[in-house]
This record gives structure tokens, C-alpha cells and sequence, in this order.
């Protein structure tokens, strides 16, 4: 994946984007995460399908991390309506482990205050 369309890929000169292969253990995701995956058919001869994260889940897992560029991407995600705040706001406090609980509502706080 990392060749194909990832860093420094033609993919990423020509788009101006990229992606990372990951494995569950790579972001801190809510509940039920798995059951939202979102399937990506690539139109080739192998009829290949990438499963990508929920754009809430992934949202989360921004929050979590809690760097400036994802708190960054999680305000540009609001900006653009991308996502549902409701509905993060949700994910949020279905949260039973007070540490990341607290985490995650402290980097809200921070990605709110921060809104144009």
C-alpha cells in the first residue's frame, strides 16, 4: 500500500495526498469501531476493496493522538462539515476509561477553542 499510495508515491505527486497502511493496534478507536468500517472499491482486475475508518471514528483516533496536525485535521473535518459534531461529541462520551475520557474531552476543548 505504502508504494502504491503512500509518502512520496507518484499518487502523492500527482494528488497532492497520501495514506498509511495500518493494523488495529496503530490508533486508539471507540467501540463498535469495526462495525463501521467504510468499503473502498478500487476499480481494478483484482476486484480489490480497502476498508477505511468511519470519518467520526477516525476523528476520535485524532482526538486521542492529540498532536497539533490532529487536532488540526479534526478542525478542518468541522470546517468543511465533514463530520457531525453531535455525533463525535457521542463517541466521546461513550467512553468508559476515565483517562482517555478525560484526554478526549481536554482535546475537544483545545479543537473548539481554536474555531474560526
Amino acid at each position: 500500500m505504502d508504494g502504491a499510495i503512500g509518502e512520496l508515491s507518484p499518487f502523492h505527486y500527482q494528488f497532492g495526498y497520501y495514506a498509511h497502511g495500518v493494523s488495529p493496534e496503530t490508533a486508539i478507536l471507540p467501540s463498535g469501531w469495526e462495525q463501521r468500517l467504510v468499503e473502498l472499491q478500487v476499480n481494478d482486475a483484482s476486484g480489490t476493496i480497502g476498508l477505511c475508518l468511519d470519518k467520526h471514528d477516525l476523528a476520535f483516533s485524532k482526538l486521542a493522538a492529540g498532536r497539533e496536525k490532529d487536532m488540526e485535521y479534526v478542525r478542518e473535518l468541522l470546517k468543511h462539515q465533514l463530520i457531525n459534531r453531535g455525533k463525535l461529541v457521542r463517541l466521546i462520551e461513550s467512553v468508559v476509561d476515565e483517562q482517555l475520557k478525560t484526554t478526549l474531552d481536554r482535546n475537544w476543548k483545545i479543537v473548539l477553542s481554536k474555531m474560526p
